[in-house]
């Protein structure tokens, strides 16, 4: 298909004329088991030949696809991983990120204290670090966890 079929096809497609959003499922189509196996092989493989910090990307991106089809405890695992990479490098600031991270699929999977406890681990590094839009954001999310809490 050239480039001008693509826009045609892009302009008349049903999603963009109505007024209301497809339905949930329609958008947010669970993605195929093989592709997050294949992401946490060449994970592990980059692992193995030393390449931690391509290893903790490729962590990263299969924690995100699974969490995307909903396998939070797929998710959890990598998240994990990654977090322990980037603390055998000795990044602060990617391993507060990953942190981050794992505290909102923890919250997500519905265990608010453990995600209360890496959440507040990354608000502190990253408030060291002095990176203050990811201050902000864990800020954000604590708010949110307390208010899911109840506090």
């Amino acid at each position: 298909m050239t480039l001008p079929q693509r826009r045609k096809a892009r302009r008349a497609a049903p999603w963009t004329t109505q007024k209301t959003p497809p339905a949930a499922t329609e958008v947010h189509k669970p993605a195929p088991t093989g592709h997050t196996r294949k992401g946490a092989a060449a994970a592990a493989a980059a692992e193995r030949i030393g390449w931690l910090r391509t290893a903790a990307m490729l962590y990263n991106r299969s924690a995100q696809v699974s969490s995307r089809a909903w396998d939070r405890e797929t998710a959890l695992v990598r998240y994990r991983k990654r977090l322990a990479l980037h603390e055998r490098r000795g990044d602060r600031s990617a391993a507060a990120s990953a942190r981050a991270d794992l505290g909102l699929t923890l919250m997500q999977t519905g265990r608010p204290e453990e995600a209360r406890a890496a959440l507040t681990a990354a608000l502190e590094t990253h408030r060291e670090t002095g990176h203050r839009p990811a201050v902000s954001w864990c800020l954000g999310t604590i708010g949110d966890l307390h208010k899911i809490m109840g506090d």
